[in-house]
């Protein structure tokens, strides 16, 4: 209780639906088939905590099938597994803006659940959330695509002239507010025995007018040095 009358109600409808800190479940348009709500006045007095102490530790799992309860069928290739999501009112009704949701990511067989996570956000504009990052089943990471080739694939912004516009590029590195000569450190090469730079591609400050040089360095998992730059006139 906190005086409050929509957060001291309770309610059970006769499909049994839940609602804490509400009698009126189901009644929010786009969010109609709800087993539980929790609603409040207050953000802070709507947090779902669970507590354990001793061995384990707690888990939330929501789990899918094709079928019914009883008989519960294998999954197939890109059936969702589930939705963990985020909304906001628009105005007029309540809709999703973004999540993170499961998808079968290959063929199902006991004790075989491929599995891929894909994160959705709404572009400014639109309603639908949309898949912007997908991590496949075999670790490749995809921005902008739900079919990365590498560990690492992000899809082509756009195509054409070169331009300086940063958000026309498909990755991109800040630069640091530094002095002729300093090095910003960009990408690194790993020796995955030390944990050691053993080689490293970086910007090179080269003076006025913020003239910029690329080094290549090499060396060992001790040291590295510049072995060759490109300057900013080539």
């Amino acid at each position: 209780e906190n005086g409050n009358s929509a957060a001291s109600s309770t309610g059970t409808d006769l499909s049994g639906s839940i609602g804490i800190g509400t009698s009126s479940m189901n009644s929010l348009n786009n969010f109609n088939s709800n087993k539980l709500e929790i609603w409040s006045n207050n953000g802070g007095e709507s947090d779902f905590v669970l507590r354990t102490a001793g061995e384990g530790y707690p888990s939330t799992f929501i789990l899918n099938s094709n079928g019914s309860l009883t008989s519960p069928l294998i999954l197939q290739s890109t059936d969702r597994m589930g939705w963990y999501g985020f909304g906001g009112y628009d105005g007029t009704n309540f809709l999703a803006g973004g999540g993170m949701r499961g998808v079968i990511d290959g063929t199902v067989s006991s004790g075989d659940l491929p599995t891929k996570l894909e994160f959705l956000t709404t572009n400014d504009g639109t309603s639908s959330p949309t898949a912007k990052m997908t991590i496949k089943n075999d670790r490749n990471v995809g921005i902008g695509t739900e079919d990365p080739f590498g560990l690492l694939n992000l899809e082509n912004k756009s195509f054409g002239v070169l331009t300086t516009s940063a958000s026309d590029y498909q990755l991109t590195l800040n630069l640091g507010n530094s002095n002729t000569g300093d090095i910003d450190r960009n990408i690194a090469f790993i020796d995955k025995i030390t944990g050691k730079v053993a080689a490293a591609i970086n910007a090179v400050d080269e003076g006025p007018s913020r003239s910029t040089g690329i080094g290549f360095f090499t060396g060992d998992a001790t040291s590295i040095s510049q072995k060759m730059v490109i300057t900013n006139s080539g």
